[in-house]
């Protein structure tokens, strides 16, 4: 049938010959974001005594009423910390 429409089926198959492509590398952007998140989530727990789901929701929700995206809200609260942190081992 595909040799009459297309003339130069020849009806083979492909064979375990074929090079396959590399493995899909990870997006470093996408692990740094992934890290960032979780930090922000530890920070939450710690100043709010919250779990991690409750964190999680906690940010979660505050991106969705600010309309910001949720690692750059992450990458504020961990920025904010990193000052205080700085300022109190400065004092």
């Amino acid at each position: 049938m595909l040799a009459s429409v297309f003339p130069s089926y020849d009806g083979a198959q492909p064979t375990s010959d074929v090079a396959k492509p590399p493995p899909r590398l990870i997006d470093e952007a996408a692990l740094e974001s992934n890290r960032t998140i979780a930090i922000a989530i530890g920070i939450t727990m710690a100043r709010r005594c919250m779990s991690h789901d409750a964190a999680l929701a906690h940010l979660v929700k505050r991106s969705q009423d600010s309309n910001t995206k949720l690692r750059t809200l992450a990458q504020q609260i961990v920025m904010s910390s990193d000052d205080a942190a700085t300022v109190v081992s400065i004092a």
